[in-house]
């Protein structure tokens, strides 16, 4: 292996509802997940998003199912996208963590998951 082999992604654990998560970042291959585009319509933000958490949760828990992952109360996707953007480094002012905060509140009072 080269030393790019160093530059690899480190799992994290978070404490979300109650039990520990070990997140995996994302890959270069895997860029395309974090693409939300601020000046899409809300619903295609919503969809990024949701692409997102389910190419991380199915990336870091092996045995999640698809069921799982949609049947996740939506108190949690604050704390779970909040934990995607630490494992890939963003900063709290980031737009795109701010963005993806505004787009999770706007779907709780509307009162259902993001698709």
């Amino acid at each position: 292996m080269s030393k790019l082999s160093q530059l690899q992604g480190k799992e994290t654990v978070f404490k979300i509802g109650g039990i520990d998560i070990e997140l995996k970042p994302l890959r270069v291959d895997e860029l395309e997940f974090l693409s939300i585009d601020e000046k899409a319509p809300l619903e295609d933000q919503m969809k990024a998003s949701k692409r997102l958490i389910n190419k991380v949760l199915k990336n870091s828990i092996s045995d999640a199912t698809d069921e799982e992952i949609s049947n996740i109360s939506l108190e949690h996707m604050q704390p779970i996208m909040e934990a995607i953007m630490k494992i890939h480094k963003f900063a709290e002012g980031d737009k795109r963590l701010s963005k993806i905060k505004d787009v999770i509140k706007s779907k709780q009072s509307q009162g259902k998951a993001p698709e």
